[in-house]
């Protein structure tokens, strides 16, 4: 591997900044603010998606029952 024996090569690492490391935490802070707010619309999209399955049942449970 190229990359093992390069582990020293100060190339492949940042020195932190003032100015960086504040723009950093701000970009990590708005991530974790996304994920949240993605879980949160994943949970509504699943929850809206098991509703539509459960009356799509009982619609064809109640067509099922008075047909037979």
């Amino acid at each position: 591997m190229a990359h093992g024996s390069d582990s020293n090569d100060s190339s492949y690492t940042k020195s932190p900044s003032p100015a960086g490391s504040r723009r950093g935490s701000s970009d990590n802070i708005k991530k974790v603010m996304r994920r949240e707010k993605n879980r949160i619309a994943a949970q509504k999209s699943r929850m809206r998606q098991t509703q539509k399955a459960d009356s799509l049942h009982l619609v064809r449970m109640t067509t099922y029952n008075t047909t037979h």
